[in-house]
């Protein structure tokens, strides 16, 4: 009984082998043709053309562009801080100041109210941050000052938040007691 076992498990193990190796690949056509055998070259690695990038999309008037398309970014909401009409005169930037110029429309928010004035300026002052070279802006309509109750557009305010104090330094002022 032993013995027809173990035939068993020759032959099982002799043809699992022969299987295997036909499977693998060893029942590939040889590489000669009716014309006799063949030379096979290593063929060169092929190598993508090199990438070559595009000239370079810098704006030559940043400022403009921004504004712009806050302006457009406006013209498409339901509730907009910028007055509706409101167009970009002229921008310059000197010494650090963006010094934008907006047509007549721009007059209308002076009675939008002092949130709407508020939000408008920081709605402007996020448009021109992160533009090299600005640090400060001014606005004027038509070359004239913006008449406005709440603050004097005219003279150029920072674009960027002022750095606040520290919070250890905030920390220390509120545990200080008075005598």
């Amino acid at each position: 009984m032993k013995s027809i076992d173990r035939n068993r498990f020759l032959l099982y193990g002799f043809t699992t082998v022969l299987l295997s190796v036909w499977l693998t690949g060893c029942n590939k056509p040889s590489s000669t043709s009716p014309s006799g055998p063949t030379n096979t070259v290593p063929s060169a690695p092929v190598t993508s053309p090199p990438v070559t990038q595009p000239p370079s999309t810098v704006s030559e008037t940043p400022v403009t562009d921004a504004i712009n398309r806050l302006l457009k970014e406006q013209a498409t909401t339901s509730y907009p801080v910028l007055p509706r009409g409101t167009k970009l005169l002229g921008a310059r930037v000197k010494d650090g100041v963006a010094y934008l110029d907006f047509n007549s429309a721009f007059n209308q928010l002076a009675n939008m109210g002092d949130t709407t004035e508020s939000e408008a300026q920081k709605a402007l002052r996020r448009a021109l941050q992160g533009i090299p070279g600005v640090r400060m802006m001014a606005v004027t309509v038509e070359g004239k000052p913006f008449q406005s109750q709440m603050t004097d557009w005219t003279t150029p305010f920072p674009v960027a938040d002022l750095p606040s104090q520290p919070d250890s330094q905030k920390t220390s002022e509120r545990n200080e007691v008075a005598p």
